[in-house]
């Protein structure tokens, strides 16, 4: 109740009045809004049900201040997920990929450098395009679009178009991990690379892709917060401040 003013001043300006408009709604002058606003005196009980009524919002929005919508709960509960997935990547990353080198330079092998290239390089950026636009949206009330035929099946062809390039590397992977086994002696050698021409000419832009310029898969998470994703399947409840 401290920051009755506060609140006022915060369901005022959310609705659009200005402080003469909204005086003359409630019959008193502009100063005295501005007395309400700044803390200077308080309304009394008849006044502040005035105030919800013209407002359009209950009294307790008044007093306490409107309460935080289920869908804004539930983005900050995004942003935490995918801010811990995008530190425990990143963190992967940085330990990693030294590690991956050192050995590329005193053992002639690049095979773990390229593992790393091609699988959490896309990954992390992917997540930081989405982390990235989801906290901006948090810090400036934007959302994503709303949901529509063609939103949803824009969403489900960009997730379409990642499951596949994940698909496209995963032979290119598994011969991969067998070459590095076999490097490490381990039993059960004979690993071919999958070199199908079909194959090859999909892969080899892809791994292009992945090895120089991976900052890409940051469009596509920030795409993938535009289009909505994840999708909750709830809707929005409607705040103490939206209900009169």
């Amino acid at each position: 109740m401290r920051d009755i003013g506060k609140n006022i001043r915060d369901l005022r300006e959310r609705k659009g009045l200005t402080q003469e408009a909204f005086a003359e709604q409630l019959f008193v002058t502009r100063q005295t809004v501005s007395n309400y606003e700044t803390g200077r005196t308080r309304p009394d009980i008849e006044m502040l049900m005035k105030i919800a009524a013209a407002l359009e919002v209950r009294v307790d929005a008044v007093l306490y201040g409107p309460k935080v919508p289920q869908s804004r709960r539930a983005a900050r509960r995004r942003m935490a997920a995918g801010g811990c997935l995008l530190a425990l990547t990143a963190g992967a990353v940085a330990v990693l990929h030294p590690l991956a080198r050192a050995f590329a330079a005193a053992r002639y092998v690049t095979v773990p450098n390229d593992l790393l290239s091609v699988l959490l390089d896309p990954a992390i950026a992917l997540l930081l395009g989405w982390c990235a636009l989801q906290a901006a949206g948090l810090l400036l009330g934007a959302r994503p679009l709303k949901e529509r035929p063609w939103v949803k099946n824009a969403r489900i062809g960009l997730l379409a178009l990642l499951a596949a390039c994940a698909a496209l590397v995963c032979p290119y992977v598994v011969w991969a991990l067998g070459t590095l086994f076999d490097w490490a002696g381990t039993p059960g050698g004979g690993w071919t690379f999958p070199a199908g021409a079909f194959y090859l000419a999909l892969l080899t832009p892809l791994l292009r892709l992945n090895f120089s310029c991976p900052a890409v898969y940051a469009l596509f998470g920030a795409a993938l917060w535009g289009l909505g994703f994840p999708r909750t399947g709830g809707t929005e409840k409607p705040s103490g401040g939206d209900v009169k």
